[in-house]
């Protein structure tokens, strides 16, 4: 066997190894997510009555009362997700756009 052939014959096998690994690492990484549980002791309406989705970040927390100035907001006591469980932080939260990026805030229903 050539060595040209030897080495595509190795390049090959390292292609198939390393293929094959990655397809088992994405089932298990998907089959290890789908056992995550996700909270289910969500704040009522009335305790936090709009969402806010922080885009970049994939964020998510929940508020009652917020002001928008310009590119800004400020959430005046807020709800946000620690290990499935959500806790209430009562101090204000100033998040603006430019530090941020796009800012999506939902009335809940």
């Amino acid at each position: 066997m050539s060595f040209l052939k030897k080495t595509l014959l190795i390049l090959i096998i390292l292609v198939l190894i390393m293929v094959i690994g990655w397809v088992g690492l994405s089932i298990y990484g998907n089959l290890v997510n789908q056992n995550q549980q996700p909270s289910l002791n969500m704040p009522n309406i009335k305790k936090a009555a709009y969402s806010v989705y922080i885009v970049n970040t994939s964020n998510l927390v929940l508020t009652n009362e917020y002001e928008k100035r310009g590119d800004t907001y400020i959430l005046r006591g807020y709800w946000e997700l620690i290990e499935q469980d959500w806790q209430y932080r009562s101090t204000d939260i100033i998040l603006d756009q430019v530090v941020f990026g796009e800012i999506i805030i939902k009335r809940r229903d």
